[in-house]
């Protein structure tokens, strides 16, 4: 409980110290005059862009999951967006396991069988970065040093997540050997139950071993979602009126998506802010204001969205908001 408090308080400083080198690089004034000469109807449109978003996005998970616990679409939704509200207060990803432990909560599935959905589920997110390997080349940017990293940092994660994936699906024996010999030092009187638990979550990463055809509708369900992810960026340009090339948007918004694959500050906390000015300013060309005040507002409306409909759905499985604490990543069958 402590140590969660304290990452949790490490998170938050970061967080801060990130918003105020932010504020170095921007005149508030000029955003704010930007901010409240938003043309709403815009917003609007945004708004349900964002929404679809993650609306196809629990699709995917469904199909992922509907071999060990079926649900209806707008369970699965509200599940999913109770996992986003977690990591949007805790870093290290702990609503990926929150999203398990909701279903188990809710429905009686262990939590091992419900696991390799979320990991395939997030493993599809990293999609975007075939836009950006296409879009990189055919609009000539040049994308400064540390977004190289990032990319970089990304393709890392696909591949090992991809690697497991294939793997788990060609030669799972040697998936779950090399798992046992990661959880060495687990007690003697546990290793039974860790093998179990291990054995279950192998197999479920096979879904595509047994299931070919799903592989096209959830590959199919991803790159639907990363467009409406940047429909839902390219409708604040217009909100803000701001004129933008739409495929800058998809490859600027693909980069944005994609480095929340790395743990952010509590809440996004001047994170997202940073980021902004680094691919739509410093890669993209966008004049440092506008780009911050359309980045500001979405930073507000998508938190406001996912904070209301996460406790909603915290509400709706009857688990009390303190779980954020207490359970954390620590969610055991």
């Amino acid at each position: 409980m402590k140590s969660k408090i304290l990452k949790l308080f490490i998170g938050i400083l970061i967080g801060v110290i990130l918003f105020l080198i932010w504020l170095h690089f921007v005149d508030i004034s000029v955003i704010s005059l930007y901010i409240r000469n938003i043309r709403i109807p815009f917003a609007i449109v945004a708004l349900i862009f964002y929404l679809l978003a993650y609306f196809i996005r629990s699709l995917r998970w469904r199909l992922l999951l509907h071999r060990v616990q079926p649900l209806s679409p707008a369970k699965t939704f509200l599940i999913m967006m109770a996992g986003n509200f977690t990591n949007y207060l805790i870093p290290f990803k702990a609503g990926e396991f929150m999203k398990c432990f909701f279903i188990k909560k809710m429905y009686g599935a262990r939590v091992s069988s419900t696991l390799p959905s979320v990991f395939i589920d997030k493993l599809f997110d990293t999609m975007g970065i075939i836009f950006v390997f296409l879009l990189v080349p055919l609009l000539a940017v040049t994308l400064p040093s540390i977004l190289n990293y990032l990319i970089l940092t990304i393709v890392i994660i696909l591949l090992a997540g991809w690697s497991i994936l294939f793997l788990a699906i060609h030669a799972g024996d040697k998936v779950v050997k090399m798992l046992k010999k990661i959880f060495f030092f687990i007690p003697a009187k546990f290793e039974a139950r860790i093998e179990e638990r291990i054995f279950i979550f192998v197999e479920g990463l096979a879904i595509f071993r047994e299931e070919k055809k799903l592989f096209f509708p959830v590959f199919s369900l991803s790159i639907l979602a990363i467009i409406m992810d940047s429909l839902f960026f390219y409708s604040l340009f217009f909100a803000f009126g701001a004129t933008i090339n739409y495929f800058y948007v998809l490859l600027g918004y693909s980069l944005i998506y994609l480095s929340y694959i790395i743990p952010h500050p509590p809440a996004q906390l001047g994170s997202n802010e940073l980021i902004m000015i680094l691919i739509f300013v410093a890669g993209l060309g966008v004049q440092t204001d506008i780009a911050s005040a359309i980045m500001l507002f979405s930073h507000f409306l998508t938190g406001l969205v996912i904070v209301i409909i996460g406790m909603i759905a915290y509400g709706y499985a009857g688990v009390k908001f303190m779980t954020l604490i207490n359970k954390g990543d620590n969610i055991y069958d």
